[in-house]
């Protein structure tokens, strides 16, 4: 970090200037002697030190213990996946201007990439279909699109194809694709910790453990529901799946012992617009009261995670 700082600083690089356009596009500027409405502007010292703050966020909290991380970028910052977009989307747009004529069939380099392959991308996810380009070549493709950039393990294990249609998950969603349209349904991986009540079967934990305080946990909570939220809105779910939804992801919670006073709260920090809020909202209303939270027991029962999460991401606790 302290190298690139220098090296714009040599070139009289002082600023970054965001342009405030339907799409953000981000320059470097050598100064600036009034205020621009259209476009803000940081410092590049500023910027390194937001920077150097994140990468110092290394500690964190589970139940009533902490742990450090102490390889890599902070574990669920927002840094990485906005370096991922940023790589993945030069490489695509270099794909689709520069290789895509000398990949395909010349009676196809005429046409637009997107007219034989569909692509839809969140974070390290890939959904790639076609009607018109074999599944080896896809695979090809997508090898050489990224190439020296990230490297796409493709998803075998939920994977089925028959009578011309393929089945797939892709983020928390089951994917049914043909050549004519594409069907989505809900991917749950709970569904046994969910019908018995054991935490051993629980697959994914996917919310926030009930260890907390209670302040601590709607805001959490919040901003889980805010994300589900939009990821709903962005693969355009109809109401009878996102009430689907709604009430997985809210038995789920009572079943981890989240009261559902906190879950009510924690929906209504969200921005109450929407189908997806108004939804939720008549699920939340027919859920009954459950007991506060009893955080001696719940670190207790959820304790074991630590050691879990020591050998994974390599942490000390």
């Amino acid at each position: 970090l302290a190298d690139v700082i220098t090296m714009l600083e040599a070139e009289r690089i002082l600023f970054i200037q965001v342009l405030k356009t339907r799409r953000s596009v981000a320059t470097c500027v050598f100064g600036f002697k009034r205020k621009l409405n259209d476009r803000n502007v940081y410092t590049l010292t500023s910027v390194a030190n937001v920077v150097d703050a994140f990468l110092q966020m290394r500690l964190y909290r589970l139940g009533n213990r902490f742990l450090i991380q102490t390889q890599g970028v902070p574990i669920g910052g927002p840094l990485s996946s906005a370096l991922l977009h940023m790589s993945v989307s030069r490489k695509e747009d270099h794909f689709d201007r520069m290789s895509w004529k000398e990949f395909v069939l010349p009676e196809h380099a005429t046409s637009a990439r997107e007219e034989h392959i569909a692509t839809i991308g969140f974070e390290d996810d890939l959904l790639v279909g076609s009607h018109s380009v074999c599944h080896p070549c896809v695979d090809r493709l997508v090898k050489q699109a990224f190439s020296g950039c990230v490297a796409f393990d493709h998803n075998g294990e939920h994977e089925e194809s028959h009578g011309g249609v393929s089945f797939n998950k892709y983020l928390d969603l089951h994917v049914r694709l043909d050549a004519n349209r594409v069907q989505l349904d809900l991917w749950n991986y709970n569904a046994q910790f969910q019908h018995t009540g054991n935490i051993d079967h629980i697959c994914k934990y996917r919310f926030p453990m009930a260890s907390d305080s209670a302040a601590h946990i709607i805001q959490r909570l919040g901003n889980n529901f805010a994300c589900r939220q939009a990821r709903w809105r962005q693969v355009d779910l109809n109401a009878k799946l996102i009430e689907k939804a709604c009430r997985t992801d809210f038995a789920e919670l009572v079943l981890m012992g989240h009261p559902t006073t906190i879950i009510k709260k924690a929906w209504m920090t969200t921005k109450p617009s929407g189908p997806c809020f108004q939804i939720g909202l008549a699920v939340l209303a027919k859920l009954g009261p459950t007991c506060a939270y009893q955080t001696g027991d719940h670190r207790k029962r959820f304790g074991h995670i630590a050691a879990g999460l020591q050998c994974f991401y390599d942490v000390h606790v």
